[in-house]
């Protein structure tokens, strides 16, 4: 039976913010400024809502269209915050439309653009049907029958869905979505892992002391500490993105034979099952790479100045 998409599913006051209902994930205190806040400025650019209106904003969405490594299921709501940050990352760099619509509250969302009315509302429209089927295409087959109705746009996702979210979380899927993304670091690829812990609100300084234990292969000379400590110094105060000064990092201790790379971590028997070696995806989750996979390829980030530092 499908759930009713109009009322609360927790309690709540009037004012909570979507990053008081995301601190509620965190298992550690959260701060004060958290990843999940929006701004209410309007963006420093400005866009041609009549444009944009005479084309289509994004894709349709596929199936195989993925946006997140893993479908969200009922039984692992506490990922929610690392589910959705990789939501929100991928779909922001579709276009700079999705880009303004993620990054914005909504009201400057639209005072982001300029144009008639009329064209600056279908934009709007069609760029909240695009999050919305992406969004319900990232959900598992858990929330089928209790959603089959619903409109996924933003606002739902942040003030209805997230509490009932709320209700079904348990929070050893914590630790075994974090056994899985520290498996894919000791890999060499750090990017599941550093995105996790950004979504659960950890500092760039604290990000930086749980990943560097990953990169150490047994016992360093003095020599070698010293190396490792000078290198791991200049990357944390390098400009640039989190990510890229921590691979830059490893491709350095990697040059320098101070860190190998694991062979590739065997399936996990905890629910985070690789795509291809499950026939029904809907059904379990992924860590997202059937390979060792790099970022430092040149990924594109996302233009916009609060993230620009994952």
């Amino acid at each position: 039976m499908a759930r009713s998409t109009s009322a609360s599913t927790t309690s709540a006051t009037p004012t909570e913010t979507f990053s008081d209902l995301m601190s509620k994930f965190m298992t550690h205190s959260p701060l004060s400024d958290l990843t999940w806040k929006q701004k209410d400025t309007p963006a420093e650019y400005s866009l041609d809502a009549t444009l944009y209106a005479s084309q289509q904003v994004m894709g349709p969405v596929k199936r195989g269209d993925e946006l997140t490594d893993y479908k969200l299921e009922k039984h692992t709501a506490q990922v929610f915050p690392d589910f959705y940050y990789q939501f929100i990352r991928n779909f922001s760099k579709r276009s700079c439309i999705n880009a303004a619509y993620c990054d914005r509250d909504l009201i400057a969302f639209k005072a982001a653009f300029e144009g008639p009315e009329n064209d600056i509302r279908r934009v709007m429209a069609s760029v909240k049907s695009d999050f919305a089927d992406a969004f319900k295409n990232a959900l598992g087959a858990s929330f089928d029958d209790e959603y089959e109705s619903a409109f996924f746009d933003r606002t739902y996702v942040e003030t209805q869905f997230v509490k009932r979210l709320i209700e079904l979380k348990e929070w050893p899927e914590f630790g075994i979505r974090q056994n899985v993304v520290t498996d894919e670091a000791l890999s060499g690829n750090v990017k599941p892992y550093v995105w996790f812990l950004k979504a659960f609100n950890f500092t760039d300084t604290e990000i930086w002391m749980l990943v560097y234990p990953l990169l150490i292969n047994g016992c360093l000379s003095r020599k070698d500490k010293i190396t490792f400590k000078k290198k791991m110094e200049i990357c944390q105060n390098k400009d640039g993105t989190l990510l890229d000064n921590i691979n830059e990092f490893i491709d350095y201790l990697v040059l320098k034979k101070l860190f190998v790379k694991a062979n590739q971590a065997q399936v996990p028997t905890t629910g985070y099952v690789s795509k291809e070696n499950n026939p029904d995806p809907s059904k379990t989750l992924s860590d997202g790479n059937s390979k060792v996979r790099r970022d430092s390829d040149g990924e594109e980030e996302l233009p916009l100045e609060e993230n620009s530092n994952a």
